[in-house]
């Protein structure tokens, strides 16, 4: 079987694969013994498999549009060297935890909508991401390593996160005065009514607004701003800015009324 396999499995492969118990067996699918680059749109779509665990090659670089959908598959290892990941290719299963490899710079369109993602950490080698990557998932942190990323605006436009985390070289100014810091956290307070003298602001967010755009705020409890230029340097002093928000309007200007630790002018700008 495993010479008549060449660099592709198509979906005639996989159902003779699936009939092996040298790769499938106990709920197992272990594909690591083949050396294939792709494995085909719709391969294994569809099957209703019930995959504990699946392996995949070392030496695969692309996984076709909806490969492994609806197959209740727990837990993938996405393999270093893997370049492409087709349109709703794990859509449908149950998988909880997700790494993404050094060398996938794109996730396509609901490659993993419908699964058990609770965090993703976007690290900084993810340059795009297409629309509901995560749609229905239960997704309550979400990690995004740099700023300077092409998302779709709907890239998880049904998640509603807890907490959003933002790495990225950022700019704080008031009426063109700069103001230093290493994180900057928008904390959604729930008991905004036990603090007094709140006051309001209204923060320009300028590209960094389509990140904020692509989720739903209905739970955030905290959004935090990781600054580059400051976050883990010795040598500087760590500025930490919290706001305390009850309510907001999301626009190109974000409207906070906010509960600050310190003074600030009425608008701020984070660029």
């Amino acid at each position: 079987m495993k010479n008549s396999i060449k660099n592709t499995i198509s979906r005639a492969n996989a159902l003779e694969l699936l009939q092996d118990p040298t790769y499938f067996d106990k709920d197992i699918l272990d594909l690591s013994m083949l050396e294939i680059s792709k494995i085909d749109d719709f391969a294994f779509s569809a099957l209703n498999l019930k995959i504990k665990k699946l392996i995949l090659p070392k030496t695969l670089e692309k996984i076709g549009q909806s490969a492994f959908m609806l197959n209740k598959i727990k837990s993938v290892v996405l393999p270093f060297g893997l370049k492409e990941i087709g349109e709703s290719a794990f859509e449908n299963n149950l998988i909880s935890k997700l790494e993404i490899p050094s060398t996938l710079k794109m996730i396509d369109n609901s490659s993993f909508a419908f699964n058990k993602i609770s965090k993703i950490d976007l690290e900084s080698w993810v340059d795009k991401l297409g629309y509901d990557v995560l749609e229905s998932n239960p997704l309550d942190e979400l990690i995004f390593r740099k700023k300077e990323i092409l998302l779709d605006n709907f890239a998880f436009a049904t998640n509603e996160p807890k907490k959003v985390h933002i790495w990225g070289d950022f700019d704080l100014s008031s009426n063109s005065k700069s103001i230093e810091f290493s994180t900057l956290t928008l904390d959604f307070y729930k008991n905004f009514d036990l603090f007094e003298n709140s006051n309001s602001l209204e923060i320009e967010f300028g590209d960094l607004f389509r990140i904020l755009n692509s989720f739903k705020w209905i739970n955030l409890e905290q959004i935090v701003l990781h600054n580059n230029k400051y976050t883990n340097k010795s040598d500087i002093e760590q500025i930490d800015l919290t706001f305390f928000v009850s309510n907001y309007e999301l626009n190109k200007a974000f409207n906070l009324k906010v509960q600050l630790e310190q003074e600030f002018e009425k608008e701020l700008k984070i660029i």
